[in-house]
C-alpha cells in the first residue's frame, strides 16, 4: 500500500430527518427553532439519524423532541435536503457519504427547553428570517423559508363549518388533523374495530393520498372532525358515498383518542352530524355497518336514533346494518 495516497474510496448512502418547529409570535409573524452550539457559532435545525427501522417521521419526530426538550406534532412533510462528504477512516480508506434529509413541519403542543439533551448547549426561537440569516448551513435557509410558509397558510386557515352540544364540536377538517389521522388508521386496534387493515405508508404519501381524496370525493363526502371542549381533536365523523338520486349516505365515526371512549363524546358528535345531514345534505336516509360483535357502538347509534335492519357479510365479516331517516335525524339533538 502506498502510505502516501489513501486506498480506494466507498460510496454510502444514508439519511437523516429532522423538523423545522413553527409558532406564531404577537405581531402575526412566524418563529421558528434552532439549536446551536454557542463555543462554535453552530446554528442548526434539529435533527438526527435513526434508530433500527424506525420509520422516517417517527426519527423526525424523536429527533427534535430529544434536542429541543419540546413535545411537538407534525403537520406535513416539507423537502429532502442532499449533501455529501467524505469521510476517513483510521485504514487511510475515505468513504464518500451521500446524505438525505428528511425535513418536516412541526408545531410545539408542550414541553419545556429546559428538558432539551446535551447534544447541543442552546435551544431559542427566533422569528424566521433572523433563523434563516444565522443557520450555518445554507440548505437550511430553504427549508426554513418553505416551511414558514406552510405554517402561515395553516395558521390562516379558518373552519367552513363548526357546530357545538354540550363538550363536543364537529369541525371542518384542518391541516393540522393530518398527524391525528395517520396515527389513528395506523392504529391495528382501531383498524379491527372498522374491520380494515391499519395502514402501511410513510407519513408524507398518506398526506398526499387524503388530500387527493378530499378533492376528487368533494360533493360526494362530507369528512369532519371532532373537538373535546379544550378544542382537542379526538375523531372525525364522515357522510360518504352521498347519492343524490337515490336520496341516502353511508355514516361513519370513529373516537381515535380512548380516554374520551364511553364519555358521550361520540353520541354528541353522531347527533350533531345527523342534524347537520338532514339540513344540508341531499338526503332522506343514512346507513351504516357496525361489527356485529361490537355491542358498544350499537348502543351509541341506538342512543342516536339508528335502527337496526339486519345482518351482512362483507368480505368474509359479518356487519349490523342500521339505518335512521331523516325526521329521526333532525330529532337528534332535540
Amino acid at each position: 500500500m502506498n502510505l502516501f495516497r489513501p486506498a480506494a474510496s466507498k460510496t454510502k448512502r444514508v439519511w437523516s430527518a429532522g423538523g423545522v418547529v413553527c409558532r406564531p409570535d404577537e405581531n402575526g409573524g412566524v418563529e421558528v427553532v434552532l439549536v446551536g452550539r454557542t463555543s462554535e457559532s453552530l446554528w442548526t435545525l434539529p435533527k438526527g439519524t435513526p434508530h433500527k427501522n424506525e420509520p422516517v417521521e417517527f426519527t423526525a419526530l424523536r429527533e427534535v423532541m430529544e434536542e429541543t426538550g419540546l413535545q411537538v406534532q407534525p403537520i406535513s412533510h416539507i423537502r429532502n435536503t442532499s449533501h455529501s462528504f467524505v469521510k476517513n477512516s483510521k485504514k487511510q480508506r475515505t468513504t464518500k457519504i451521500h446524505k438525505t434529509v428528511h425535513w418536516y413541519l412541526m408545531r410545539a403542543i408542550g414541553g419545556d427547553f429546559a428538558n432539551h439533551d446535551d447534544e447541543f448547549d442552546a435551544v431559542r426561537w427566533l422569528p424566521d428570517h433572523e433563523a434563516e440569516g444565522i443557520v450555518t448551513f445554507g440548505n437550511e435557509k430553504r427549508v426554513i423559508a418553505d416551511a414558514a410558509r406552510s405554517f402561515r397558510s395553516v395558521l390562516n386557515h379558518r373552519d367552513s363549518l363548526s357546530i357545538s352540544l354540550r363538550n363536543t364540536t364537529i369541525r371542518s377538517k384542518r391541516p393540522t388533523d393530518a398527524w391525528d389521522d395517520y396515527l389513528w388508521r395506523s392504529d391495528p386496534e382501531l383498524a379491527e374495530l372498522d374491520a380494515s387493515p391499519p395502514i402501511a405508508m410513510p407519513f408524507n404519501q398518506f398526506q398526499r393520498a387524503y388530500s387527493r381524496s378530499m378533492r376528487r370525493n368533494r360533493g360526494r363526502s362530507l369528512h369532519l372532525s371532532i373537538d373535546d371542549e379544550l378544542g382537542n381533536h379526538i375523531g372525525n365523523c364522515m357522510c360518504y358515498d352521498i347519492d343524490p338520486a337515490k336520496r341516502i349516505a353511508e355514516f361513519g365515526i370513529m373516537i381515535g383518542e380512548r380516554k374520551y371512549w364511553n364519555k358521550g363524546y361520540g353520541t354528541d358528535a353522531t347527533r350533531l352530524l345527523l342534524d347537520h345531514a338532514a339540513k344540508t345534505l341531499p338526503v332522506d336516509s343514512l346507513f351504516l355497518h357496525t361489527l356485529e360483535s361490537n355491542t358498544r357502538a350499537q348502543s351509541a347509534f341506538s342512543n342516536a336514533g339508528f335502527k337496526p335492519v339486519g345482518t351482512v357479510a362483507i368480505q368474509g365479516t359479518t356487519f349490523l346494518k342500521m339505518t335512521i331517516l331523516a325526521n329521526d335525524m333532525q330529532r337528534s339533538i332535540s
